[in-house]
Protein backbone atom coordinates (compact mmCIF):
# COMPACT_ATOMS: atom_id res chain seq x y z
CA UNK A 1 0.00 0.00 0.00
CA UNK A 2 1.40 3.39 -1.04
CA UNK A 3 1.78 6.05 1.61
CA UNK A 4 1.15 8.79 -0.94
CA UNK A 5 -1.35 9.53 -3.68
CA UNK A 6 -0.23 11.74 -6.60
CA UNK A 7 -2.82 13.53 -8.77
CA UNK A 8 -2.28 15.89 -11.70
CA UNK A 9 -4.75 18.72 -11.21
CA UNK A 10 -7.30 19.76 -13.85
CA UNK A 11 -5.32 22.62 -15.41
CA UNK A 12 -2.16 20.41 -15.50
CA UNK A 13 -0.09 23.11 -13.80
CA UNK A 14 -0.11 21.62 -10.28
CA UNK A 15 0.07 18.21 -8.62
CA UNK A 16 -1.70 17.36 -5.37
CA UNK A 17 0.14 14.89 -3.16
CA UNK A 18 -1.93 13.27 -0.41
CA UNK A 19 0.09 11.71 2.41
CA UNK A 20 -1.59 8.84 4.28
CA UNK A 21 -0.57 9.98 7.74
CA UNK A 22 -2.51 10.46 10.95
CA UNK A 23 -4.16 12.79 10.14
CA UNK A 24 -3.79 12.68 6.32
CA UNK A 25 -2.58 15.89 4.68
CA UNK A 26 -2.15 17.29 1.17
CA UNK A 27 0.54 19.34 -0.52
CA UNK A 28 -0.01 21.17 -3.82
CA UNK A 29 3.12 21.57 -5.96
CA UNK A 30 3.66 23.55 -9.16
CA UNK A 31 6.14 22.64 -11.93
CA UNK A 32 9.06 24.56 -10.36
CA UNK A 33 8.45 22.89 -7.00
CA UNK A 34 8.31 19.46 -8.68
CA UNK A 35 11.63 20.23 -10.45
CA UNK A 36 13.17 21.21 -7.10
CA UNK A 37 11.80 18.04 -5.48
CA UNK A 38 13.19 15.85 -8.28
CA UNK A 39 16.61 17.53 -8.10
CA UNK A 40 16.81 17.11 -4.31
CA UNK A 41 15.50 13.54 -4.30
CA UNK A 42 17.87 12.61 -7.15
CA UNK A 43 20.85 13.97 -5.22
CA UNK A 44 19.82 12.09 -2.08
CA UNK A 45 19.11 8.88 -4.03
CA UNK A 46 22.61 9.02 -5.52
CA UNK A 47 24.02 8.74 -1.97
CA UNK A 48 21.71 5.93 -0.81
CA UNK A 49 22.37 2.23 -0.49
CA UNK A 50 21.85 0.07 -2.36
CA UNK A 51 23.23 2.09 -5.24
CA UNK A 52 21.77 1.73 -8.71
CA UNK A 53 23.39 -1.02 -10.77
CA UNK A 54 26.57 0.08 -12.55
CA UNK A 55 25.62 -1.86 -15.71
CA UNK A 56 22.16 -1.95 -17.26
CA UNK A 57 20.15 -5.10 -16.63
CA UNK A 58 17.26 -5.95 -18.95
CA UNK A 59 14.36 -6.82 -16.71
CA UNK A 60 10.88 -5.43 -16.45
CA UNK A 61 9.33 -2.64 -18.46
CA UNK A 62 11.47 0.04 -20.09
CA UNK A 63 10.02 3.47 -20.79
CA UNK A 64 11.74 4.63 -23.97
CA UNK A 65 12.22 8.25 -24.92
CA UNK A 66 12.09 8.15 -28.72
CA UNK A 67 14.49 10.45 -30.55
CA UNK A 68 15.16 12.83 -27.64
CA UNK A 69 16.36 16.35 -28.27
CA UNK A 70 20.09 16.59 -27.59
CA UNK A 71 22.88 19.13 -27.83
CA UNK A 72 26.65 18.96 -27.79
CA UNK A 73 28.72 21.60 -26.06
CA UNK A 74 32.32 22.12 -25.07
CA UNK A 75 32.33 22.86 -21.35
CA UNK A 76 34.95 25.59 -20.91
CA UNK A 77 35.36 25.21 -17.13
CA UNK A 78 36.00 21.47 -17.45
CA UNK A 79 37.60 21.64 -20.92
CA UNK A 80 35.52 18.56 -21.75
CA UNK A 81 32.78 17.79 -24.25
CA UNK A 82 29.29 17.69 -22.73
CA UNK A 83 26.36 15.75 -24.14
CA UNK A 84 23.03 17.27 -23.10
CA UNK A 85 19.91 15.11 -23.47
CA UNK A 86 16.40 16.37 -22.78
CA UNK A 87 14.25 13.95 -20.79
CA UNK A 88 10.59 15.05 -20.69
CA UNK A 89 10.37 13.85 -17.08
CA UNK A 90 13.53 15.47 -15.72
CA UNK A 91 14.50 18.23 -18.14
CA UNK A 92 18.00 18.63 -19.51
CA UNK A 93 20.57 16.09 -18.25
CA UNK A 94 24.27 16.82 -18.74
CA UNK A 95 26.97 14.18 -19.31
CA UNK A 96 30.72 14.73 -19.63
CA UNK A 97 31.89 12.29 -22.30
CA UNK A 98 35.55 11.31 -22.68
CA UNK A 99 36.94 11.27 -26.25
CA UNK A 100 37.28 7.45 -26.19
CA UNK A 101 33.71 7.02 -25.04
CA UNK A 102 32.48 9.52 -27.65
CA UNK A 103 34.22 7.52 -30.42
CA UNK A 104 32.70 4.26 -29.19
CA UNK A 105 29.24 5.81 -28.91
CA UNK A 106 29.47 7.31 -32.39
CA UNK A 107 30.56 3.96 -33.84
CA UNK A 108 27.80 2.06 -32.06
CA UNK A 109 25.08 4.52 -33.11
CA UNK A 110 26.26 4.47 -36.74
CA UNK A 111 26.54 0.67 -36.85
CA UNK A 112 30.31 0.76 -37.51
CA UNK A 113 32.52 -1.94 -35.99
CA UNK A 114 34.21 -0.87 -32.77
CA UNK A 115 37.99 -1.40 -32.86
CA UNK A 116 39.17 -3.72 -30.12
CA UNK A 117 42.48 -3.06 -28.35
CA UNK A 118 45.46 -5.07 -29.55
CA UNK A 119 46.18 -7.71 -26.84
CA UNK A 120 49.93 -7.22 -27.22
CA UNK A 121 49.57 -3.50 -26.46
CA UNK A 122 47.94 -4.22 -23.09
CA UNK A 123 51.17 -5.50 -21.49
Amino acid sequence: MSKTNWKLDGHVDTVTVTFQADPPFEVVLDAAEIDDLLRNLGGLRAMMEPAHLLNFKKDGDINFIVDPRWEYDQETMLDQPVLRIRDPRFGWLHYVITPDTAKKLAAMLSGEPIPQPNPSSLN
